[in-house]
């Protein structure tokens, strides 16, 4: 279980089928988000139906709060994205998909149960538009919008272009990164110099090169 993950969806509000199966993965999620675990085990933990848990993966990635990388024979991998939880109409969402009716509930049951959903609060974001007519990206209150949209013409302007998945999994490793005391100005401004087309931590100077041994060689 990774208690950062888990401590950032803690606080996420949402219907509650979505919010067990979300806190489910995240005690099964490494320090990275990912997880592997199946349908049926998360029905377990839950006490919910298999169709209510797909429903709240389905859900969930709709959402951004998920990414869900499918292999056939093999099980699902989850990544969870829980900085870019996008809280867009999620009751009427949830209800148009799910034939929920209402926008109050009781506490879930188990097997079979028929919650239907909550109200909830938008988390505050800012809204980059992309060119797609029906995607777009949710920025982190850390992240400075002019920054991020250096980094996405940057990419976009290269062979392999700039997916939305590319960007949900760009903007996750900007976010592991930062945890670890890394600018993302830094990071970004770095990536583009040098080509790359990803985000990694800079690269500690050879200690040769500046020890006193080598300075003696010359």
């Amino acid at each position: 279980m990774s208690t950062v993950v888990m401590a950032k969806c803690w606080p996420l509000q949402m219907p509650p089928k979505a919010k067990a199966v979300l806190i489910s993965l995240a005690d099964n999620a490494n320090d990275h988000g990912e997880c592997w675990p199946s349908v049926s085990k998360i029905t377990e933990r839950c006490c919910l139906s298999r169709s209510s848990v797909i429903r709240a993966i389905g859900w969930l990635e709709k959402s951004k709060l998920l990414v869900t990388s499918k292999k056939v024979g093999q099980r699902s991998n989850y990544t969870l994205c829980p900085d870019l939880f996008e809280a867009t109409e999620p009751v009427s969402g949830w209800n148009r998909c799910h034939g929920d009716t209402g926008v109050m509930v009781t506490p879930p049951r188990c097997q079979g149960d028929t919650g239907t959903g909550v109200r909830v609060t938008p988390v505050k974001a800012t809204v980059i538009k992309q060119p797609s007519r029906t995607s777009k990206t949710i920025l982190p209150e850390w992240l400075e919008p002019e920054l991020w949209q250096l980094w996405s013409k940057y990419r976009k302007a290269s062979k392999s272009g700039f997916s939305e998945a590319a960007q949900i999994f760009s903007l996750r490793t900007l976010t592991r990164l930062r945890s670890e005391g890394h600018q993302p100005r830094t990071l970004i401004e770095t990536a583009i110099e040098r080509g790359w087309s990803g985000l990694y931590a800079p690269k500690a100077e050879a200690r040769s090169a500046a020890s006193p041994a080598s300075m003696r060689a010359l």
